[in-house]
Formats: structure tokens, C-alpha cells, sequence
């Protein structure tokens, strides 16, 4: 009988080492972990295309990115693809329809597919085009005019233009990526479980010895 529990309490050590050991691998995620045109970055003009690196290889199917304006309008031509002539299924890219894209800060969502485990991720960042968000500046006129009658015409005076300040570009703010989710809480309770699991082990081990 001793044998048998002592069999028992190994087996629990066995498994929960191995809780221990594969549950973060089993969750990992995909993420896209850097791009070009960077992530929160700045470029002078509008990429024709824009490529991003994932943390491990993707699934073609089921992988994408998607590019929009601050209005919403999307700004890609919708030929996103994993690059096949990448070994490690590593690399996304998409092509950019630069005509739409005028300075201004654009929203990058990505959405991709494990190639080991078949798990699914999403996120945004965005990059900024240009000075971002700069606004024109009106010039005023003025129209003086005189308070009595004259045969003079009327002479209408014009401000001199003031120079407009320079623009400054909004810094991009990167969205949480809602499929990357924080593993920290699974692996601490798998972790609990598993000190828990010894601390029995060893008990019933020390028990069926004597």
C-alpha cells in the first residue's frame, strides 16, 4: 500500500513539474514586434509599403494588417500576406495606397496566427506621416475705413501675413494589443498549484517510507 501512495504522490510531481514547464510555451502569442515605418515613429513621406516582424512565425491564413487615417478610411490596397520566402514565416507586409496618405498620424491593426499553437493575437500602433496633425493658418485682413465722407475711395489695408509656427507632430500613442494577454496570473497559479503539489509529495513520500 506505501508503494502504491508513494507511486501516486510521484506521479503529481511529475505533472505538475510539467505544468510548470509547458503552460507558458502553450500560450504564447505571436506579437508584431517591429515594423517599418517604426512603431510610434515619424517618416517625412508615405511608405509604399509597410513590413513588420513577428515575435514567432505565422500562419499565412489568418494573419493581416490593416492601415487607417485618422478619419477611419482605410489607406492600404487590402494585399496584406505573410512572406512566404520567409523560412520562419517571421515577416508581414502590406502595401500603402500613398495617393490617401497626406501628413497625419495613421493606425496600424494587426491580427495574427501561431504557427505553432494556432493562437490568434491582435494589437494597434500607430506611425506619423509628415508634421502629423498641423491646421493652416488664416491670414486677417483689415478694411479701414474713414468716418467722414471724402471724395478719396475707400483704401483697404492689408495685415502683414505673420509666419505660421511650425507644426509639431502628435506623438503616437500605441494601443494595448487585446489578443497579447499578460500570461503572469496563469503562471503564478500553476506555480502555486505546483508548491503545493510537492509539499503533499514529500509528505506522503516521507510517510510511506517509514
Amino acid at each position: 500500500m506505501r508503494k502504491i501512495i508513494a507511486c501516486v504522490w510521484s506521479a503529481l510531481f511529475v505533472v505538475a513539474f510539467a505544468l510548470v514547464v509547458f503552460a507558458p510555451v502553450a500560450r504564447a502569442h505571436s506579437d508584431i514586434v517591429e515594423c517599418t515605418p517604426p512603431m510610434d515613429g515619424t517618416v517625412e513621406t508615405a511608405p509604399e509599403k509597410l513590413t513588420c516582424k513577428a515575435s514567432q512565425g505565422m500562419k499565412a491564413e489568418g494573419s493581416s494588417l490593416q492601415v487607417f487615417d485618422a478619419n477611419g478610411a482605410q489607406v492600404d490596397k487590402k494585399d496584406s500576406a505573410v512572406d512566404l520566402n520567409d523560412p520562419d514565416r517571421l515577416t508581414i507586409s502590406v502595401s500603402l495606397d500613398t495617393p490617401k496618405m497626406q501628413d497625419g498620424v495613421y493606425t496600424v491593426k494587426w491580427t495574427t496566427v501561431s504557427a505553432d499553437d494556432g493562437d490568434e493575437a491582435r494589437g494597434a500602433f500607430k506611425f506619423t506621416v509628415g508634421h502629423g496633425n498641423a491646421q493652416p493658418t488664416a491670414t486677417a485682413t483689415m478694411a479701414i475705413q474713414t468716418s467722414e465722407p471724402t471724395t478719396a475711395p475707400t483704401v483697404a489695408q492689408t495685415a502683414e501675413p505673420t509666419a505660421a509656427p511650425a507644426a509639431t507632430a502628435t506623438p503616437a500613442t500605441t494601443l494595448p494589443a487585446s489578443g497579447s494577454t499578460d500570461n503572469s496570473a496563469l503562471v503564478g497559479l500553476v506555480v502555486l498549484f505546483a508548491l503545493a503539489v510537492f509539499a503533499l509529495g514529500a509528505y506522503g513520500i516521507v510517510r510511506a517510507r517509514r
